[in-house]
């Protein structure tokens, strides 16, 4: 398998393609794979005061704008894994995370929303700020911009008469394609630096989300990057989950889900196809049942 990384989406991505195509191929493919990776974090940046993300964010509450296919993509899946989480999923708490420094402040003033959908409102590529509040899809952009990236590289194979297979990897979000039985190692929590398990995908995506990179101690407190959206206090724990799913953008906010709830039995999973894993598992009669 031929391999390419370049610094994206705040980790390193990538890209691995199987495949019997020439070296000039292969790099054109790649490049389209990274660029249009690139695109999308362009779109979605929070730090980009210029990004399309930011110019929903400076909407006054009853101002309406047109918004790219990608963007009503990703707020579309927002919205409906938040109303199916109960809020457990909820990039609305942008707010807290910018006064806890882990991203920048775009403007003063603005109180963390307490569900996403009062604070948007999506109708094909249109959407309508109904409450003050800003958005921040780190949760779920960059399992987009990998399901992206291995659209590119799967309509390139279509093209060609030999099978081929490819994998994108940012940073642990993954996607799998044409490559069956994939090996992925999944981090020990306690020691990020050991593997503690391993997964085989097949046309599969894994996402991947815990505490142990982003926690600091502030003013006798433990923040981290995790958000626990119905206390707005930080998610702490040693516990890593797992989510795999059809695709990464599902895998990927999913986690935040079963890393706010502290548990993998959400019964309506199974119909987005999605299988859960938190680890080290707790015992048994300290597993909560929803």
């Amino acid at each position: 398998m031929r391999r390419r990384a370049r610094p994206l989406l705040g980790t390193l991505v990538e890209i691995g393609v199987q495949s019997s195509m020439d070296d000039n191929a292969f790099n054109a493919l790649v490049q389209s794979a990274f660029a249009r990776i690139e695109h999308i974090q362009r779109l979605m940046s929070f730090h980009d005061p210029l990004s399309e993300l930011n110019q929903i964010n400076q909407l006054q509450p009853g101002q309406t704008r047109a918004v790219s296919d990608d963007i009503a993509q990703v707020l579309v899946c927002a919205l409906h894994i938040e109303r199916l989480s109960g809020g457990l999923f909820n990039p609305g708490v942008a707010p807290q995370l910018v006064r806890w420094g882990y991203i920048p402040q775009p403007a003063p003033g603005i109180p963390p929303c307490t569900a996403l959908a009062d604070m948007i409102d999506i109708h094909q590529q249109q959407v309508t700020k109904k409450s003050p509040g800003w958005i921040d899809l780190g949760g779920i952009a960059k399992g987009y911009a990998v399901d992206q990236a291995l659209l590119v590289l799967r309509d390139a194979f279509a093209r060609q008469s030999t099978s081929s297979g490819a994998v994108v990897n940012a940073g642990g979000d993954l996607a799998v394609y044409g490559l069956p039985g994939f090996p992925v190692l999944i981090r020990d929590p306690a020691e990020p630096g050991k593997p503690i398990g391993s997964l085989e995908l097949t046309d599969q995506a894994l996402a991947t989300s815990a505490c142990y990179y982003s926690q600091r101690q502030e003013a006798g407190l433990t923040l981290s990057a995790l958000v626990e959206p119905m206390t707005l206090r930080a998610i702490n724990t040693v516990q890593s989950a797992s989510v795999i799913a059809p695709t990464c953008m599902l895998a990927d906010a999913l986690t935040k889900v079963v890393m706010a709830s502290g548990h993998t039995q959400h019964p309506w999973m199974q119909a987005l196809g999605a299988e859960t894993l938190l680890l080290p598992e707790p015992p048994k009669d300290e597993r909560p049942v929803s």
